[in-house]
């Protein structure tokens, strides 16, 4: 469920940046807003964690209905009922963004954040597909990926941590991983290894936007660089 890594108010942002089909390059209006309103629809119902409800609110209320579910939050200033029209492209937006929370089944207290803090935890955490899934389930897989990527940061960086390896194969096709930018920029004094798979580092402007993409590009190519020196000096050095 997601909820079971939502501990902090920020926390419910990042999930909700995961189901968000945004990109800078593009700056579309109900993109934007729907991650929004997916934020408070998450703390709408963080107390009794139903996803049945979410989903219910969300894709089969009507216009009315929707606006008056989030008559008291945050987004009441966007979803309303005297601006439908503005609600119902909201509402449309999201409900195709979240269109993978439907295979969820209602229940489960697993968390990708105590499973890192788990000390006792060792092995791998696989989070895949079939092809024939994966374009439905693609933004569950990036929110879990995200979810696990802050895990990592949230870590001692003064301890002698693990290192962490994450491998994501055909990164374009996981569409947009929000904390991914800054995990290679920082993850490193948390045991963070990352290894990327890419057809075109093209592919992935569309997604991050040129900016993030040259500085994820800059990262890997530094990180690579300063492994071949260490590499090259050990090897020296026998």
């Amino acid at each position: 469920m997601p909820w079971n890594d939502c501990f902090e108010a920020a926390d419910f942002h990042d999930i909700a940046s995961s189901f968000s089909n945004y990109t800078p390059k593009l700056d579309d209006f109900f993109a934007k807003n729907a991650e929004l309103v997916l934020s408070e629809a998450l703390k709408l119902y963080k107390d009794d964690k139903d996803i049945i409800k979410l989903i219910h609110t969300i894709i089969y209320s009507d216009n009315r209905q929707f606006a008056k579910a989030f008559r008291n939050t945050a987004v009441s200033g966007i979803i309303s009922e005297s601006a439908l029209e503005t609600s119902a492209g909201i509402q449309s937006t999201l409900g195709k963004n979240i269109t993978s929370l439907q295979h969820l089944k209602p229940g489960g207290s697993f968390s990708i954040k105590e499973w890192f803090s788990n000390s006792n935890e060792t092995g791998w955490l696989f989070i895949t597909a079939n092809p024939n899934q994966r374009a439905t389930l693609c933004p569950l897989i990036s929110a879990w990926i995200s979810i696990a990527i802050k895990a990592l940061m949230c870590r001692n960086p003064n301890h002698d941590n693990k290192n962490m390896w994450f491998i994501l194969d055909e990164l374009p096709a996981l569409q947009k991983v929000s904390s991914l930018p800054v995990a290679l920029a920082e993850s490193r004094k948390y045991g963070g290894c990352f290894v990327a798979g890419l057809q075109n580092i093209h592919q992935l402007e569309a997604i991050y936007g040129l900016l993030n993409v040259l500085l994820c590009w800059i990262c890997l190519i530094v990180n690579l660089f300063f492994e071949l020196v260490i590499r090259l000096q050990l090897i020296s050095q026998h």
